[in-house]
């Protein structure tokens, strides 16, 4: 059959024409169609640090503890891992479209738990930290004070952040502010996450800072907290503001 058919025959040729739009009409309508559509498969995070240990170590005594654990769990379809000499783990473990995102992550949490025992004690005792993440932003605002105002703005909004968030560290381990009365980085953390800003890349954006700097930040403040470090975050957001 080649072009001349349809030549020769205009009416049949009109009747498929026709076929064709009428059905590309049908599909249109029946097509789902999301306003914010999934469109990067789901993501876990695995964060964890070696304190004073270089690349090559926390590779082989973090890292490959760690994916040979994860791998093969539910619906995963790929990880990738780095380390760093400053003693940083990161692993990220993809899940294919449409897996649950916190069903994910409770599967890795799992598989984590159970080689936990494989890691060296100063790895466990910082924490090893499983988080979904988000790789599929439309959008982003970033705002920023150009002035270091957001401290003090902060700070009117929740005059007693510091004295409650230092409430759930020993003594020695409590916060002070310098003589300006600036946050350092780990509390900036989580005066946003106070505001309801949690996810790690835009906590990063915010501030300026990579995403495997906010996981180090977190895991160290988590690491040495008094209150259950898988509960700490919540224990931020009880803060009240002040009247």
């Amino acid at each position: 059959m080649n072009l001349r058919f349809f030549i020769d025959r205009p009416v049949f040729s009109g009747v498929i024409s026709v076929v064709i739009v009428l059905l590309g009409m049908i599909s249109m309508f029946s097509l789902p169609v999301e306003q914010y559509p999934d469109i990067a498969p789901p993501t876990i995070n695995v964060f964890a640090t070696y304190p004073g240990a270089n690349a090559e170590t926390v590779q082989k005594a973090v890292i490959t503890p760690l994916e040979e654990a994860i791998n093969g769990v539910e619906d995963m379809t790929y990880m990738t891992s780095t380390a760093s000499n400053t003693g940083d783990a990161s692993i990220n473990i993809y899940f294919k479209q449409g897996t649950n995102a916190d069903m994910a992550a409770v599967n890795v949490q799992n598989r984590v738990n159970g080689a936990l025992s494989q890691l060296p004690a100063e790895a466990t005792k910082t924490g090893v930290t499983t988080e979904k993440q988000q790789n599929a932003e439309l959008m982003t605002f970033a705002l920023y004070s150009p002035d270091d105002r957001f401290d003090q703005t902060f700070l009117k909004l929740f005059p007693n952040f510091l004295t409650e968030y230092n409430k759930f560290f020993r003594p020695e381990d409590q916060v002070i502010l310098d003589e300006a009365g600036n946050l350092p980085p780990e509390l900036r953390i989580f005066a946003l996450i106070r505001l309801g800003v949690t996810e790690n890349e835009r906590i990063a954006k915010f501030l300026n800072l990579s995403i495997n700097t906010i996981y180090v930040y977190k895991a160290r403040v988590k690491g040495k907290t008094i209150v259950p470090k898988e509960e700490f975050e919540e224990y931020i957001m009880q803060i009240k503001k002040g009247i």
